[in-house]
């Protein structure tokens, strides 16, 4: 596409990640991805039309909203149609919601999300900056598709219509230049109502179960967030709040719905994703947020989400850190 012929969009439509312990929301264009996996649970909802999921051995499932499972390898297609990510910890309790609302399996694959509707309503909320707009809650999402069905053809099924969004180009910013050279990229333009609208999809999509915290597990978490970068051994945790390692685990997995070692990854990766916005060098970063190298952020951000970091910066992407809720 010719240079000028990209119509250029308000800052709300830029990419944009939320990060929360233990789950994290990708709302943007689709990113088109070569086949790959991730280690959590992958919730994939399109918001302008459907899209296709490719996993090895099975048939191509066309769908308006797919859970993929961690650890299989699948391929989105999408046509460049604007999706909502949501990333969920395998060990969370939202991960288990979020599988019994998938009306259908198709294999190891979830389809058919019973709030689908909803969902893309608010994810058109969250692409646009608008206050959500009405929509059902419940009731059966759109069918699937068969095989040979063509994403983005037919009826409409967005109430926004499917546009392409590009950054401005003077806006995009390797992994070096977003560390370095754009300190709160693009944090301010953000309506902090969209926060409030991030948070309401995760709860549509994957609510948590309400419990009361205990105080012990709510202490440990909070010395976690408070010094990302060190290294609290479980044994030094439990000490510290008067329990035996042993019982102080199986209490930090009930209570905060996530293992000891995945909470403190999920704390970590949101701590370095809030100084690259802060403008921090990618070395810096690392250190700071407890990771060995650069390199060793990169891998366990691949590994974690089956996504490049690189990329995804490259592509003009905002990131929003929020504070811990209820898993």
């Amino acid at each position: 596409m010719a240079d000028g012929s990209v119509r250029t969009l308000p800052q709300t439509c830029y990419p944009t990640v939320w990060l929360w312990p233990g789950h994290a929301l990708y709302a943007g264009v689709s990113l088109d991805l070569a086949p790959h996996s991730g280690s959590v649970w992958c919730l994939a909802v399109g918001v302008d039309q459907p899209f296709t999921v490719r996993v090895a051995g099975a048939e191509p499932l066309v769908t308006g909203s797919a859970l993929i499972p961690p650890r299989t390898t699948h391929q989105l297609i999408s046509g460049g149609g604007r999706m909502i990510f949501c990333y969920l910890d395998p060990a969370a309790q939202r991960a288990e919601s979020c599988r019994k609302r998938m009306f259908h399996w198709a294999g190891p694959i979830g389809a058919a999300h019973k709030d689908e509707n909803r969902l893309r309503a608010l994810g058109g909320s969250l692409l646009t900056g608008s206050t959500p707009a009405t929509a059902p809650v419940g009731g059966s999402p759109n069918e699937i598709r068969s095989p040979d069905a063509t994403p983005g053809r037919g009826t409409s099924r967005t109430a926004t219509d499917s546009r392409e969004i590009a950054p401005p180009r003077n806006g995009s910013r390797s992994a070096t230049q977003s560390a370095e050279n754009t300190p709160g990229h693009g944090d301010s333009a953000i309506p902090d109502h969209l926060d409030d609208s991030a948070r309401q999809w995760i709860d549509c999509a994957a609510p948590a179960f309400p419990h009361a915290s205990d105080p012990r597990v709510a202490d440990a978490t909070r010395w976690i967030r408070d010094d990302p970068g060190g290294a609290f051994t479980a044994r030094e945790l439990a000490a510290r709040v008067g329990l035996s390692e042993s019982r102080f685990l199986h209490l930090f997995r009930q209570d905060a719905g996530t293992s000891l070692r995945r909470y403190r990854l999920w704390v970590r990766l949101m701590h370095a994703a809030a100084l690259l916005e802060a403008g921090k060098s990618l070395t810096t970063v690392a250190v700071e947020a407890g990771f060995a190298s650069p390199s060793h952020l990169s891998d366990r951000f691949r590994t974690t989400f089956g996504l490049s970091a690189t990329r995804l910066l490259e592509n003009g992407l905002r990131i929003r850190v929020q504070d811990s809720d209820s898993q």
